[in-house]
Protein backbone atom coordinates (compact mmCIF):
# COMPACT_ATOMS: atom_id res chain seq x y z
CA UNK A 1 0.00 0.00 0.00
CA UNK A 2 2.94 2.19 0.85
CA UNK A 3 4.58 1.63 -2.29
CA UNK A 4 1.30 1.99 -4.06
CA UNK A 5 0.59 5.49 -2.52
CA UNK A 6 4.41 6.85 -3.79
CA UNK A 7 3.16 5.69 -7.06
CA UNK A 8 0.19 8.08 -7.33
CA UNK A 9 2.13 10.86 -5.39
CA UNK A 10 4.75 10.50 -8.33
CA UNK A 11 1.71 10.43 -10.86
CA UNK A 12 0.20 13.18 -9.79
CA UNK A 13 3.59 15.22 -9.40
CA UNK A 14 4.77 14.64 -13.06
CA UNK A 15 1.40 14.56 -14.96
CA UNK A 16 1.47 16.10 -18.02
CA UNK A 17 4.78 14.34 -18.55
CA UNK A 18 4.32 11.15 -21.19
CA UNK A 19 6.82 9.32 -18.35
CA UNK A 20 3.85 9.84 -16.11
CA UNK A 21 2.15 6.77 -17.40
CA UNK A 22 5.10 4.45 -15.76
CA UNK A 23 3.77 5.67 -12.25
CA UNK A 24 -0.11 5.56 -13.32
CA UNK A 25 1.13 1.78 -14.11
CA UNK A 26 3.80 0.59 -12.36
CA UNK A 27 5.78 -2.78 -12.69
CA UNK A 28 6.46 -3.32 -9.70
CA UNK A 29 10.14 -2.82 -9.57
CA UNK A 30 11.88 0.56 -10.15
CA UNK A 31 13.89 -1.24 -13.27
CA UNK A 32 10.88 -2.45 -14.52
CA UNK A 33 9.07 0.65 -14.66
CA UNK A 34 12.30 2.37 -16.09
CA UNK A 35 12.08 -0.34 -18.89
CA UNK A 36 8.27 0.85 -19.32
CA UNK A 37 9.57 4.20 -20.13
CA UNK A 38 10.00 2.56 -23.82
CA UNK A 39 7.21 2.22 -24.81
CA UNK A 40 6.98 5.70 -26.72
CA UNK A 41 10.02 4.67 -29.12
CA UNK A 42 9.12 1.34 -29.49
CA UNK A 43 5.71 2.23 -30.80
CA UNK A 44 5.75 5.72 -32.38
CA UNK A 45 9.46 6.73 -32.00
CA UNK A 46 8.62 9.62 -29.16
CA UNK A 47 10.93 9.19 -26.38
CA UNK A 48 8.89 9.25 -22.61
CA UNK A 49 12.36 10.87 -21.46
CA UNK A 50 13.57 12.66 -23.58
CA UNK A 51 16.75 14.72 -22.00
CA UNK A 52 19.55 14.06 -19.20
CA UNK A 53 17.38 16.60 -16.78
CA UNK A 54 13.80 14.50 -17.61
CA UNK A 55 16.01 11.72 -16.48
CA UNK A 56 17.01 12.92 -13.80
CA UNK A 57 13.32 14.07 -12.95
CA UNK A 58 11.88 11.04 -13.62
CA UNK A 59 14.37 8.97 -10.68
CA UNK A 60 13.51 12.06 -8.12
CA UNK A 61 9.98 11.59 -9.09
CA UNK A 62 10.16 7.44 -8.06
CA UNK A 63 11.77 8.04 -5.19
CA UNK A 64 15.43 6.35 -6.66
CA UNK A 65 17.13 9.92 -5.82
CA UNK A 66 16.61 12.35 -2.93
CA UNK A 67 16.06 16.29 -3.91
CA UNK A 68 19.42 16.82 -2.91
CA UNK A 69 20.94 14.18 -5.20
CA UNK A 70 18.88 15.29 -7.89
CA UNK A 71 19.69 18.93 -7.40
CA UNK A 72 23.69 18.33 -7.84
CA UNK A 73 22.91 16.24 -10.82
CA UNK A 74 21.25 18.56 -12.53
CA UNK A 75 24.09 21.04 -11.81
CA UNK A 76 26.52 18.64 -12.81
CA UNK A 77 24.87 18.15 -16.17
CA UNK A 78 24.49 21.66 -16.30
CA UNK A 79 28.06 22.49 -15.86
CA UNK A 80 28.91 19.49 -18.07
CA UNK A 81 26.28 19.18 -21.09
CA UNK A 82 28.47 16.93 -23.49
CA UNK A 83 29.23 14.54 -20.54
CA UNK A 84 25.10 14.56 -19.53
CA UNK A 85 24.36 13.66 -22.95
CA UNK A 86 26.62 11.27 -22.93
CA UNK A 87 25.45 9.72 -19.56
CA UNK A 88 21.98 10.27 -21.24
CA UNK A 89 22.76 7.91 -24.03
CA UNK A 90 24.08 5.15 -21.83
CA UNK A 91 20.75 5.30 -19.21
CA UNK A 92 18.89 4.54 -22.65
CA UNK A 93 21.18 2.17 -24.25
CA UNK A 94 21.12 0.51 -20.93
CA UNK A 95 16.91 0.49 -20.61
CA UNK A 96 16.65 -1.02 -23.56
CA UNK A 97 19.18 -3.61 -23.37
CA UNK A 98 17.18 -4.37 -20.32
CA UNK A 99 13.93 -4.71 -21.69
CA UNK A 100 14.88 -7.14 -24.58
CA UNK A 101 16.22 -9.29 -21.52
CA UNK A 102 13.40 -8.87 -19.42
CA UNK A 103 10.99 -9.83 -22.60
CA UNK A 104 12.97 -12.58 -23.77
CA UNK A 105 12.69 -14.00 -20.14
CA UNK A 106 8.67 -13.24 -20.74
CA UNK A 107 9.06 -15.08 -24.23
CA UNK A 108 10.98 -18.45 -22.60
CA UNK A 109 13.99 -17.04 -24.92
CA UNK A 110 17.51 -16.79 -24.21
CA UNK A 111 19.22 -12.98 -23.54
CA UNK A 112 21.41 -11.88 -25.86
CA UNK A 113 24.98 -11.90 -24.76
CA UNK A 114 25.65 -8.40 -25.60
CA UNK A 115 22.54 -7.08 -23.49
CA UNK A 116 24.43 -8.77 -20.60
CA UNK A 117 27.19 -7.53 -21.07
CA UNK A 118 25.97 -4.34 -21.59
CA UNK A 119 24.41 -4.74 -18.16
CA UNK A 120 27.52 -6.16 -16.49
CA UNK A 121 29.35 -3.27 -17.90
CA UNK A 122 27.06 -0.77 -16.11
CA UNK A 123 27.14 -2.59 -12.89
CA UNK A 124 30.58 -2.56 -12.47
CA UNK A 125 31.22 1.35 -13.90
CA UNK A 126 28.45 2.70 -11.29
CA UNK A 127 29.17 -0.12 -8.34
CA UNK A 128 31.73 2.93 -6.81
CA UNK A 129 28.41 4.54 -5.98
CA UNK A 130 27.02 2.49 -3.87
CA UNK A 131 26.68 2.64 -0.03
CA UNK A 132 25.69 -0.11 2.34
CA UNK A 133 23.34 1.80 4.77
CA UNK A 134 21.38 0.55 7.71
CA UNK A 135 17.70 0.45 7.66
CA UNK A 136 14.42 0.37 9.57
CA UNK A 137 14.04 -3.37 8.43
CA UNK A 138 17.87 -4.04 7.84
CA UNK A 139 20.15 -2.62 5.63
CA UNK A 140 19.89 -1.35 1.90
CA UNK A 141 22.20 -0.25 -0.84
CA UNK A 142 21.84 3.43 -0.91
CA UNK A 143 23.73 6.10 -3.63
CA UNK A 144 26.73 7.89 -2.69
CA UNK A 145 26.21 11.62 -2.20
CA UNK A 146 29.42 12.28 -4.81
CA UNK A 147 28.16 14.76 -7.86
CA UNK A 148 29.31 12.17 -10.48
CA UNK A 149 27.25 12.33 -13.74
CA UNK A 150 27.19 8.04 -13.88
CA UNK A 151 25.66 8.19 -9.79
CA UNK A 152 22.57 8.73 -11.79
CA UNK A 153 22.31 4.99 -13.10
CA UNK A 154 23.38 3.31 -9.79
CA UNK A 155 19.65 2.89 -8.82
CA UNK A 156 18.57 1.76 -12.14
CA UNK A 157 21.80 -0.74 -12.62
CA UNK A 158 21.51 -2.06 -9.12
CA UNK A 159 17.17 -2.78 -8.98
CA UNK A 160 17.55 -4.47 -12.40
CA UNK A 161 20.12 -6.70 -10.89
CA UNK A 162 18.72 -7.43 -7.80
CA UNK A 163 15.64 -8.63 -9.95
CA UNK A 164 17.72 -10.29 -12.37
CA UNK A 165 19.04 -12.60 -9.71
CA UNK A 166 16.02 -13.32 -7.44
CA UNK A 167 13.42 -15.33 -7.28
CA UNK A 168 11.09 -12.75 -8.34
CA UNK A 169 12.20 -12.74 -11.65
CA UNK A 170 9.70 -15.95 -12.11
CA UNK A 171 6.70 -13.24 -11.59
CA UNK A 172 8.00 -11.08 -14.23
CA UNK A 173 5.13 -11.10 -17.19
CA UNK A 174 4.34 -9.09 -20.37
CA UNK A 175 1.00 -6.98 -21.11
CA UNK A 176 -1.83 -9.52 -22.13
CA UNK A 177 -2.17 -7.19 -24.93
CA UNK A 178 -0.16 -8.52 -28.12
CA UNK A 179 0.88 -5.14 -28.80
CA UNK A 180 2.35 -3.65 -25.86
CA UNK A 181 5.43 -4.29 -24.12
CA UNK A 182 4.84 -3.42 -20.62
CA UNK A 183 6.25 -5.38 -18.21
CA UNK A 184 5.37 -5.66 -14.50
CA UNK A 185 5.46 -8.44 -11.93
CA UNK A 186 2.60 -10.93 -11.32
CA UNK A 187 2.49 -11.12 -7.31
CA UNK A 188 -1.47 -12.86 -7.17
CA UNK A 189 -1.29 -16.34 -5.71
CA UNK A 190 -1.79 -18.02 -8.26
CA UNK A 191 0.43 -15.85 -11.14
CA UNK A 192 -2.89 -15.81 -13.03
CA UNK A 193 -2.65 -11.20 -14.06
CA UNK A 194 -2.60 -10.66 -17.65
CA UNK A 195 -2.67 -6.85 -17.19
CA UNK A 196 -0.13 -4.11 -15.20
CA UNK A 197 -3.42 -2.23 -14.04
CA UNK A 198 -5.13 -4.65 -12.16
CA UNK A 199 -8.71 -2.68 -13.20
CA UNK A 200 -7.14 0.92 -12.78
CA UNK A 201 -7.54 3.80 -15.37
CA UNK A 202 -5.86 3.37 -18.28
CA UNK A 203 -5.80 -0.29 -18.62
CA UNK A 204 -3.49 -0.20 -21.42
CA UNK A 205 -0.41 1.44 -21.57
CA UNK A 206 0.30 1.29 -25.12
CA UNK A 207 -3.24 2.59 -25.73
CA UNK A 208 -2.41 5.52 -23.49
CA UNK A 209 0.47 6.37 -25.48
CA UNK A 210 -0.32 5.95 -29.03
CA UNK A 211 -4.60 6.47 -28.92
CA UNK A 212 -6.04 9.78 -28.76
CA UNK A 213 -9.51 9.14 -30.22
CA UNK A 214 -12.12 6.62 -30.02
CA UNK A 215 -10.02 4.44 -32.39
CA UNK A 216 -9.06 1.14 -30.88
CA UNK A 217 -6.08 -0.74 -31.23
CA UNK A 218 -6.19 -4.03 -32.27
CA UNK A 219 -6.38 -6.26 -29.41
CA UNK A 220 -7.27 -3.45 -26.88
CA UNK A 221 -10.72 -2.85 -25.38
CA UNK A 222 -10.27 0.49 -23.62
CA UNK A 223 -8.85 3.74 -24.96
CA UNK A 224 -6.87 6.57 -23.38
CA UNK A 225 -8.68 8.78 -20.85
CA UNK A 226 -8.38 12.19 -22.87
CA UNK A 227 -8.53 15.84 -21.18
CA UNK A 228 -10.07 14.52 -17.97
CA UNK A 229 -12.50 12.34 -19.92
CA UNK A 230 -13.05 8.45 -20.41
CA UNK A 231 -13.55 7.24 -23.86
CA UNK A 232 -15.05 3.50 -24.31
CA UNK A 233 -13.48 1.81 -27.01
CA UNK A 234 -15.86 1.60 -29.85
CA UNK A 235 -15.14 -1.79 -30.97
CA UNK A 236 -15.80 -2.85 -27.22
CA UNK A 237 -19.56 -1.02 -25.95
CA UNK A 238 -19.58 -3.72 -22.61
CA UNK A 239 -16.07 -3.02 -21.68
CA UNK A 240 -15.59 -1.62 -18.17
CA UNK A 241 -14.32 1.99 -18.97
CA UNK A 242 -17.68 2.29 -21.04
CA UNK A 243 -19.39 0.79 -18.15
CA UNK A 244 -17.85 3.97 -15.77
CA UNK A 245 -18.77 6.10 -18.74
CA UNK A 246 -22.41 5.71 -18.40
CA UNK A 247 -22.58 5.75 -14.38
CA UNK A 248 -20.76 8.97 -14.48
CA UNK A 249 -23.49 10.45 -16.87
Amino acid sequence: MRERNAMQVAYSRTKGKRYAETFRCPGGALCLDFCNSGQGIRGSQEEWIPTYADLVDWLEAAGALTESQALRLRTGGADAPQAAQQLFERAIAFREALARVFLARTESRAAAREDLTLIDAEYARTAPFARLSATDDGFAWTLDSAVELDAALRPLVESAVSLLTSERLARLRRCGNSTCYWLFLDETKNCSRRQPHEGAPPPCPAAAQRLTSATAQPGCVWLRPTEGSRRPCRDSPGSPCSRRLRKSR
